[in-house]
């Protein structure tokens, strides 16, 4: 007799060592870990946010008076953020426009453009890059020749002093502006009467920046 309830009590034991053991196991396999807070703004930021560099598609790397590339004139900055990453960028204030703006990369390359926003619509209302990633249709763009811009886009192009040199554009592709290498005090005339006829540019005078931006700027009467 005595020899069956030790029997039994130890079935008991065992029984009841077994059972605690599945629920520890249980409550260990369903506990959650919440996430730590970094995880989830990445989380939320892939899902309001494109891909940190936008892929390259058809236009992709097109120059034209709507735009560079996916930075297009117009276009919202939700809208644009979900195509690829904005994130901010400080530049030099020049003509007027804040110093703190964004950029974009397009491509394998990561060709980046500067982008300056209308703060108040949040717009994109002017483009501009330094890399030769980007094109016109004629094939002209940043480390072309101007000979290579009166070739391709018509002889009939004017200018003016900009930051670092004389930015030049032409009435074939309105709202793009070029800045270019050519200096007035190197030019004959030091460059006078630009804003009416940029012929006096060297042909050899290189493009260092390109801009798409409105109003198109015009040659004056």
């Amino acid at each position: 007799m005595r020899f069956t309830l030790l029997l039994l009590s130890s079935a008991v034991v065992a029984c009841t060592s077994r059972n605690d053991a599945r629920v520890s196991a249980e409550d260990t396999s369903l506990a959650e870990v919440p996430p730590p807070p970094e995880s989830v703004a990445a989380r939320e930021a892939a899902i309001t946010h494109g891909p940190p560099i936008c892929p390259r598609r058809p236009g992709s790397t097109l120059i034209t008076s709507k735009g560079i590339g996916p930075a297009s004139l117009g276009i919202t900055l939700d809208s644009l953020n979900k195509l690829c990453t904005v994130r901010d960028s400080t530049v030099r204030a020049d003509e007027g426009q804040p110093a703190n703006g964004r950029a974009i990369s397009v491509g394998e390359g990561s060709a980046p453009i500067l982008l300056f926003i209308d703060d108040a619509k949040k717009t994109l209302t002017r483009a501009t890059t330094t890399d030769p990633f980007f094109r016109t249709k004629g094939g002209v763009g940043v480390g072309s020749l101007m000979s290579d811009l009166r070739q391709n886009h018509g002889k009939k192009i004017c200018g003016d002093l900009g930051p670092t040199g004389i930015d030049v554009w032409s009435a074939s592709l309105p709202g793009v502006t070029l800045g270019t290498t050519a200096f007035p005090l190197k030019m004959p005339g030091k460059g006078s009467g630009l804003k009416r006829d940029a012929s006096a540019v060297p042909d050899t005078a290189q493009i260092t920046t390109i801009s798409v931006s409105t109003p198109p700027r015009t040659c004056s009467p």
